[in-house]
């Protein structure tokens, strides 16, 4: 092996994590819509129930690009109720056809459903933190 190779180039394009409180739904699915397209390897989605915003063409279409991106691509999606998923999100649960390869839904244990703090996370890196399923209140 040789020693003197350069070290990995950086991604430049990728902006660098940024802590910033948010203080409503409107400001917390904006950042979502924000954070998704930053995922190059890995989103994590973890939510008592997505709701009908993870339906809407424009975050459909950013977890589509994000498929696309690149065939080890993971997509990992945690509810507690997979039965809202499948009733408010029907294009989100489509999606999982194409791409099976890179789509999981899973459903929380039992004895895990008094967890309520949801979280996107892209790239084990950048996230969007709500404090509470109830809150409107959330850091990006």
């Amino acid at each position: 092996m040789d020693d003197t190779s350069p070290p990995p180039a950086a991604d430049d394009d990728v902006p660098p994590p940024v802590r910033v409180a948010l203080e409503s739904r409107h400001a917390i699915d904006a950042a979502i819509d924000a954070l998704l397209p930053v995922a190059t390897r890995s989103l994590c989605v973890f939510d008592a129930a997505l709701g009908p915003r993870w339906n809407l063409d424009a975050r459909i279409d950013a977890l589509r690009a994000f498929c696309l991106a690149g065939r080890r691509n993971r997509l990992r999606i945690v509810v507690h109720d997979a039965r809202a998923l499948v009733r408010d999100c029907p294009r989100l649960v489509a999606l999982t056809r194409p791409f099976a390869h890179v789509i999981a839904i899973h459903e929380t244990h039992e004895t895990v459903k008094s967890v309520a703090d949801p979280l996107v996370l892209a790239d084990d890196l950048h996230y969007v933190h709500r404090f509470h399923v109830a809150a409107a209140r959330a850091v990006h």
